[in-house]
């Protein structure tokens, strides 16, 4: 495939791109979850981030869930932000949405035990968001370098180490494989201007960089685009919690992490195939064989024809084409979730 140049999306005050538009309906601890779905049956354009945390107890709360929070709100991929809080737990919505209103962003928030309650905030909510809505749709995509665009690459390598009859790992050839093709993408991007997010188990493989400099990031940590590869550290101090328990970051989360630092695309590689979708960045992903993907993504043993048809796909899905997941508002509990890293 011959190398492009530019990609199409939104340019936002800040400077940064999205490749989407999303108007997103966030909730910020799970007790205000039916909320944020009442709104969303009626409004189904939304773009849902629904999860399980957010509460003060200490085996749900971790030390960037605020930080994570913001930061999927601030994501270039938003045009506009629907918060619906509780109203006791830590995070207060309102505060939050003044930060966020401060720093420019169109946002839209309420507390359920302030402002009238469940069924009052999601007729106010379906409202407004109608009205996000409408003004998303006027703005039009415009042609942009690739130096403004930022992909998170995961793939079931830890998986595999952690349990090798993983369901979406596949055996060890299939994930070499599949670990060749995220090579090939990385260093592909990187030669075009773009930006390469990697959690730490790819970057210790070796074969990623090319021998350029990596930078490391914490979890959430923002990356300014342009070319270069960033590294998630999964062994920092991101989360303290019981001493008991297996530290693990699982493929939702590292999804979840690199979201949160600002990748407008997101990609997974694997063995066998996973039927995840992300609500904020669009999922790219590839299966070396059978397992469960949608028609859309890319499926077939290792070659340069296949490494073809994934740079293909992120140039379409970098240019408006949407995915399966997008299509049919597929995202599924576990990555709509802002989920502890312990296992107990």
């Amino acid at each position: 495939m011959e190398a492009v140049g530019e990609i199409k999306g939104y340019p936002r005050k800040d400077g940064r791109v999205g490749l989407r538009n999303n108007v997103i309906c966030v909730a910020t601890v799970l007790c205000a979850n039916a909320a944020v779905e009442g709104i969303i049956r009626e409004v189904p354009e939304l773009t849902p981030v629904i999860h399980s945390d957010g509460c003060e107890t200490v085996r749900v709360r971790t030390l960037y869930f605020t930080k994570t929070l913001e930061n999927i709100c601030r994501h270039p991929n938003n045009y506009a932000v629907m918060l619906v809080g509780l109203g006791c737990e830590r995070d207060n919505v309102h505060e939050i949405a003044a930060r966020l209103v401060e720093e420019g962003y169109r946002v839209w928030a309420r507390m359920i035990q302030e402002d009238g309650g469940c069924t009052k905030i999601i007729a106010e909510g379906i409202e407004q968001a109608k009205i996000f809505l409408a003004e998303a749709a006027k703005e039009s995509r415009v042609s942009v370098g690739f130096n403004k665009m930022i992909v998170g690459i995961e793939t079931a390598d830890h998986i595999y180490n952690e349990d090798p009859d993983a369901g979406c790992a596949g055996d060890a050839d299939s994930l070499r494989q599949a670990y060749r093709a995220a090579s090939d993408i990385a260093q592909w991007l990187v030669s075009l201007g773009a930006s390469v997010i990697l959690p730490s188990v790819l970057n210790k493989q070796g074969s990623f960089t090319d021998g350029r400099i990596i930078k490391t990031i914490k979890y959430a940590d923002p990356v300014d685009p342009g070319a270069g590869y960033f590294v998630i550290d999964q062994d920092g101090d991101r989360w303290k919690g019981p001493e008991e328990g297996v530290f693990n970051m699982d493929v939702p989360e590292s999804l979840l992490s690199m979201c949160a630092s600002g990748a407008q695309m997101l990609m997974l590689l694997s063995g066998v195939g996973s039927p995840l979708g992300f609500p904020i960045s669009p999922l790219v992903k590839y299966s070396v064989g059978e397992g469960p993907l949608a028609e859309s993504d890319v499926r077939g043993a290792y070659s340069p024809a296949t490494v073809d048809s994934l740079k293909e796909t992120i140039v379409k899905v970098a240019t408006g084409e949407k995915t399966y997941e997008e299509t049919h508002n597929e995202y599924g509990d576990l990555v709509c979730t802002y989920r502890r890293t312990n296992i107990y």
